[in-house]
């Protein structure tokens, strides 16, 4: 109760020294493994906040909610969460190369070493694998472009989400962020 409400009853506080935390525990949520796979760069502590917040508002249609999940997931955090990796491909003379990247958690993005930026890769190859961890993880990664930064590389989410505790804790070996 309130001073207020309690000042009404003739009763004055004079000092309060406890604290009270309180949950619903009939809250609704979402499946935390759902939200895990769609948003494998959140942390476990994220994945349990996001999972009860979200539910108030998620759509009933699975690909509907797939999206809004994302969004959400994104909105708590979207920040880079790099992990280094390797990247092998073909280059346009043919010849395979092994460049140092980092692999952005968060959207897939792969960022190439400064040092392999002018590295030209054939673009006709039908996928580029990223390599990282012990013990080793590779993911496939699809090849968009070259820009000035390097190659346009990408993992798509879905193929990070069964790698996800291996991923967490590479990044929370490294605590590579930015953003």
């Amino acid at each position: 109760m309130s001073s207020k409400q309690l000042g009404k009853a003739d009763i004055q506080v004079q000092a309060y020294r406890h604290r009270v935390e309180a949950n619903r525990v009939d809250a609704p949520s979402i499946d935390a493994a759902l939200l895990a796979r769609i948003a494998p760069h959140l942390t476990d502590l994220e994945v349990q906040q996001l999972s009860v917040r979200a539910a108030a508002k998620a759509p009933t249609g699975a690909d509907a909610l797939r999206a809004y999940l994302r969004r959400q997931a994104l909105a708590v955090a979207n920040d880079y969460r790099l992990v280094p990796c390797a990247v092998q491909a073909a280059m346009n003379n043919g010849a395979i190369v092994t460049l140092g990247a980092k692999l952005n958690l968060t959207n897939g993005g792969v960022l190439v070493d400064e040092a392999h930026r002018k590295t030209r890769l054939k673009t006709d190859q039908s996928t580029v694998h990223v390599t990282l961890g012990e013990p080793q993880i590779i993911l496939p990664a699809k090849l968009s472009g070259h820009t000035l930064s390097g190659p346009v590389l990408a993992v798509d989410v879905t193929h990070m989400a069964p790698h996800r505790d291996a991923l967490q804790s590479a990044w929370a070996a490294t605590q590579c962020v930015s953003g």
